[in-house]
């Protein structure tokens, strides 16, 4: 049940992106990441079908959407791999991303979020509203905030691998709080 709530959390993240902007306002920079991760702002991303699909899905525009704006971070050298539908995760990575929207659908698009994400549960301390589905197991550990600020939607990803003793949850509330200020 909850892996069927992240996969419908990113199936609904990839659906509502609009197209690229170079602001980083609703983005969390490299300060924002905590040193002891050891990531950095990369563009390369892996390879495989569903990295393809969910990177592909944020450059394009959506209905209601102006513009989007993504960042991502892995251990140097590494690509960003699309954890929420793979079997283990190898490293801590981070995706930052955020949309231009009206209000309306800003709005729209939270609400539709928190129907379709099952695992998710509100989180009231995030800009105007946000959801977070959270799941651990013997794959790795993982968290999805998606939050509006406003006429902007967006979202923090954060996975890291098992056993890493690391605060996934925590760093992606603390990352979404972070965006949403500054959206």
């Amino acid at each position: 049940m909850k892996s069927v709530g992240i996969a419908a959390f990113s199936v609904a993240l990839a659906a509502m992106v609009g197209c690229a902007r170079s602001s980083a306002a609703g983005l969390v920079s490299q300060t924002d990441i905590p040193s002891s991760l050891e990531l950095k702002l990369t563009t390369t991303t892996a390879p495989d079908g569903a990295t393809r699909a969910v990177i592909a899905g944020m450059r394009h525009p959506a209905i209601g959407c102006s513009s989007s704006s993504l960042a991502l971070f892995t251990p140097p050298g590494r690509p960003y791999v699309a954890t929420g539908p793979q079997p283990l995760v190898r490293y801590p990575e981070v995706l930052s991303w955020e949309s231009g929207c009206s209000t309306k659908r800003a709005e729209h698009d939270l609400d539709h979020v928190g129907v379709l994400a099952a695992a998710a549960k509100k989180l009231s301390d995030v800009g105007d509203g946000a959801y977070s589905a959270f799941i651990t197991t013997t794959a790795g550990n993982y968290d999805a905030v998606f939050w509006r600020e406003g006429g902007t939607i967006g979202t923090i990803e954060v996975s890291e691998p098992p056993g890493n003793g690391a605060t996934t949850e925590a760093l992606a509330h603390r990352l979404a709080k972070l965006a949403a200020a500054s959206s």
